[in-house]
């Protein structure tokens, strides 16, 4: 279980609804993480999810433009949202705790796409979307050279492509989950991401 839980507004233009865990020992490293479209931090395997996943790392979840409580309309801007919320991580959290990007679904997808900005990304169950599809993000992951984690469900089509993409990016981890596209949000996956985020293995060279 998390010591700390705490509800935070993140940017400005529009505000974004964020909850910051944070672990009960000296966290070594901390995860920023998306939930997917129509998902809400409250959902209870969801907030299962991000309890058990902060109980070893510090995590900042944030709910992007659109959904849940954050302002906006979803759309592209969501990417450039991550992108900035990675930017300022020096200013916002002085500590130096190496950051890791991931995210559910389209938050997988979007962490990967800015994965270059992060020590490693990793992607439950992502899924493409109007605005990131193979094209943009197989052009993105080309100059990727930081670790990637994917944990992609076996029945879950809508991950199919993106795990297409991976297979030919050398810095990717693809692990094959049994279930459906919620099946990463139960246990041991949290356990799992919360693993490898302590200790990611070295990009390749």
């Amino acid at each position: 279980m998390a010591s700390l839980v705490q509800d935070v507004w993140l940017g400005a233009k529009p505000r974004l609804r964020g909850r910051r865990l944070a672990p009960y020992e000296d966290a070594r490293v901390r995860v920023v993480f998306q939930p997917d479209l129509g998902r809400t931090l409250d959902e209870p395997d969801l907030a299962a999810f991000l309890e058990a996943l902060a109980s070893r790392v510090d995590v900042v979840a944030f709910e992007p433009r659109g959904q849940g409580g954050s302002g906006g309309r979803f759309g592209p801007e969501a990417l450039d949202d991550l992108l900035e919320l990675l930017a300022s991580a020096p200013r916002r959290w002085p500590d130096g705790l190496p950051l890791i990007v991931a995210g559910h679904g389209m938050g997988g997808t979007l962490a990967l796409a800015a994965a270059g900005q992060a020590t490693a990304a990793a992607a439950l169950a992502p899924s493409l979307g109007a605005f990131l599809g193979p094209t943009e993000l197989a052009r993105q992951l080309q100059v990727v050279r930081v670790p990637l984690l994917a944990l992609m469900p076996r029945g879950d089509a809508a991950s199919a492509p993106v795990a297409e993409i991976l297979e030919g990016v050398e810095s990717a981890a693809i692990l094959a989950v049994p279930g459906d596209s919620r099946a990463v949000l139960r246990p041991p996956w949290a356990e799992v991401l919360a693993e490898w985020a302590r200790h990611p293995p070295a990009a390749p060279p």
